[in-house]
């Protein structure tokens, strides 16, 4: 059965906190802007990503989705893996 509209919300809403959570970690100033990267290996963490990426970022302040070459950092959201990365925009 695919994931429902509202459970895909609901992961995206759950990568925005986490995000926030590195932005934190990064001590980045509430309105600073970042280049974000997220990386999965679930299908369902990715169409959430996807489908919602206007929103995450949005709520995260990222300037876009990127593929970033450094250290991510690993999470779980609802038992589906993700990978987090971010870097201060210039």
């Amino acid at each position: 059965m695919p994931p429902t509209e509202i459970r895909l919300e609901r992961l995206a809403r759950e990568v925005v906190s986490k995000v926030a959570t590195a932005r934190k970690a990064a001590g980045l100033a509430v309105e600073d802007r970042i280049h974000l990267s997220l990386k999965t290996d679930s299908e369902e963490m990715a169409a959430a990503i996807a489908g919602h990426a206007e929103l995450i970022c949005a709520e995260v302040l990222a300037t876009a989705l990127v593929d970033l070459d450094i250290a991510h950092t690993d999470a779980t959201i609802a038992d589906e893996p993700l990978a987090i990365a971010l870097v201060k925009c210039p």
